[in-house]
């Protein structure tokens, strides 16, 4: 929200910037996944300039500047062996996707990952509810915001996706804190009455 309200180019614009570059930069420093949602700012900008609005690409540009940045940083500091990961668990993908769909699901309690039945279940509601939410937002004429909404909660996720295993996951419910908002936009896309 500081990030839109420093594009809007009033007097408070740099104040506004730098607020939201050091509550991005913050950010990183206590949930590290933070550095995933870098790119909201330029998928901003890229909405707002097919809509013919003046881009603010310079701003945009920093953040994933700051998240790169961090990202190297981040690479160098040791950590205990057997969390991080660079490969994909079908378990922690599951997890993860609970929080896409939990008003369907209650919220996000975790599953017993030896029930195949279970997963393939869960599997395909979370798919069923994705694409009913996204038609339903289609219908609405919020499409393109609903997907974007999605963009963003799927970048959030992306970190813990690749990097993290199930064992850790599955006791980490804040990992979910940078879909969140896209979750909520998509979810809003689709349930919002519409004006006409």
């Amino acid at each position: 929200l500081v990030y839109l309200e420093a594009r809007r180019g009033r007097t408070h614009t740099r104040l506004a910037a730098a607020f939201s570059l050091l509550l991005f930069s913050t950010a990183l420093t206590f949930q590290e996944s933070t550095v995933a949602v870098a790119v909201v700012p330029l998928l901003i900008e890229l909405a707002l300039w097919r809509r013919n609005v003046q881009a603010h690409w310079k701003l945009a540009a920093i953040y994933p500047l700051l998240g790169l940045g961090f990202g190297l940083v981040w690479l160098q500091i040791p950590r205990l062996p057997g969390y991080t990961t660079l490969a994909f668990e079908g378990q922690t993908a599951l997890y993860l996707f609970q929080g896409f769909v939990f008003p369907v699901l209650g919220w996000p309690p975790g599953y017993d990952p030896g029930q195949p039945l279970a997963m393939g279940t869960l599997t395909a509601l979370m798919g069923l509810t994705l694409a009913g939410l996204l038609i339903t937002a289609w219908r609405a004429g919020r499409g393109r915001l609903a997907l974007f909404g999605l963009a963003w909660a799927l970048l959030g996720i992306a970190p813990a996706l690749v990097g993290l295993r199930y064992s850790y996951v599955s006791l980490s419910p804040r990992l979910l804190y940078c879909c969140a908002p896209g979750v909520a936009l998509l979810w809003t896309c689709a349930l919002l009455p519409s004006s006409g």
